[in-house]
C-alpha cells in the first residue's frame, strides 16, 4: 500500500482512499494460511478483478444532465479514487478543476494517462507500458455506466439472522455482552451453555464458534447498536414473554497483513436481509 501514492505521484491526502482500495484487493486474495479469500468466506463468491482499474489513474466523467451543445466537450477530467462500497460501478473520483471529491456513474478510464506528455507520465504508467512492450495504453472508448446507485437503507448491507425458540427464564437469554471500544457497538463475549442463545446451533461448541465475538446488530427485526440498547431490548422481550428470539449477527474475521499490523474486520454472512 505504501507504493500506491508515490507511483502515481499523488498527495498524501488521498491516503485513506488508497487504503480502502488496497484493502478491497487484499480481501479478495487468499493469504498464506487460507485456501480462499476473506470475501469468498463471507459471500461464497469469487471476486473478478480482471477489469479493476489502477488506483489514481485518469478518469473522464460525464456530468449528469443534458449536454448544452453537441460540439462542446461534455466530460470532466479527474483522478480515480476507488469504488463506492458494495458495487464496482459507482466510482469515487477527484475533480481536478474544482478540487472536490465526487461520486460518478458514467465514466471512462485512461490508465495510460494519454492526456499527458510522455515525459510527464507518473512512474506507474511507465511500469504499465513495460507490460505492453513499451507501447502506450489506450484509453477506454466505452463508457462505464449503471442505471442507479447501489445503496443500502440499513447500516449493514447483510447480516446473519438466526432464530431460536425461547427455552429458559433468563432476561439475557444466555448472552454475555460487551461494548466495542471504537464504535461502542454491542458484541457477544460468551454464550451460557444450555441457554436459549446456545440453541442457535446444534452444539455449544458450534454456537461459540459462530456467535462469540460477533456484533449483535438486530433483535427480532429491530436494529440495536450500543450495549445498553441491546440489554434494554432483550429485557423488553423478556417482559413480553416472547416465545421466539431472532438475532442479527455481524461476524468477525481477523486478517494479519504482511506488515505485521493486525486489523479486525467485521463481516456479515449473507444468510438473510433484514
Amino acid at each position: 500500500m505504501r507504493l500506491i501514492l508515490p507511483t502515481w505521484e499523488l498527495p498524501i491526502k488521498f491516503g485513506p482512499y488508497a487504503f480502502h482500495f488496497w484493502l478491497r484487493i487484499d480481501n479478495s486474495m487468499a493469504s498464506q494460511d487460507q485456501l480462499v479469500s476473506p470475501n469468498y468466506i463471507t459471500t461464497g463468491k469469487k471476486d473478478d478483478l480482471s477489469a479493476l482499474p489502477t488506483f489514481g489513474c485518469r478518469v473522464w466523467v460525464r456530468p449528469p444532465g443534458r449536454r448544452s451543445a453537441k460540439l462542446i466537450p461534455n466530460s470532466r477530467k479527474g483522478i480515480f479514487l476507488g469504488f463506492i462500497p458494495n458495487t464496482d460501478k459507482n466510482i469515487i473520483w477527484y475533480d481536478t478543476e474544482t478540487h472536490v471529491v465526487k461520486i460518478a456513474k458514467h465514466v471512462r478510464f485512461d490508465e495510460g494517462m494519454n492526456d499527458l506528455p510522455p515525459d510527464l507520465v507518473p512512474p506507474n504508467v511507465v511500469h504499465l507500458q513495460r507490460t505492453q512492450n513499451g507501447e502506450p495504453l489506450p484509453a477506454e472508448t466505452e463508457e462505464t455506466s449503471v442505471n442507479q446507485f447501489t445503496f443500502h437503507l440499513k447500516p449493514f448491507s447483510c447480516t446473519m439472522v438466526k432464530g431460536v425458540q425461547v427455552t429458559d427464564d433468563d432476561p439475557s437469554y444466555g448472552l454475555t455482552l460487551a461494548s466495542d471500544e471504537l464504535n461502542h457497538w454491542a458484541y457477544v463475549t460468551d454464550v451460557k451453555e444450555n441457554s436459549t442463545a446456545d440453541k442457535l446451533y446444534a452444539t455449544h461448541k458450534s454456537t461459540l464458534r459462530n456467535v462469540k465475538g460477533a456484533y449483535l446488530v438486530g433483535i427480532n427485526g429491530k436494529r440495536v447498536f450500543s450495549k445498553d440498547d441491546t440489554i434494554s431490548m432483550l429485557r423488553q422481550l423478556y417482559n413480553e414473554r416472547v416465545e421466539n428470539l431472532q438475532l442479527g449477527l455481524l461476524q468477525i474475521l481477523k486478517l494479519v497483513f504482511q506488515d505485521r499490523i493486525e486489523i479486525t474486520v467485521r463481516f456479515g454472512i449473507q444468510k438473510d436481509i433484514w
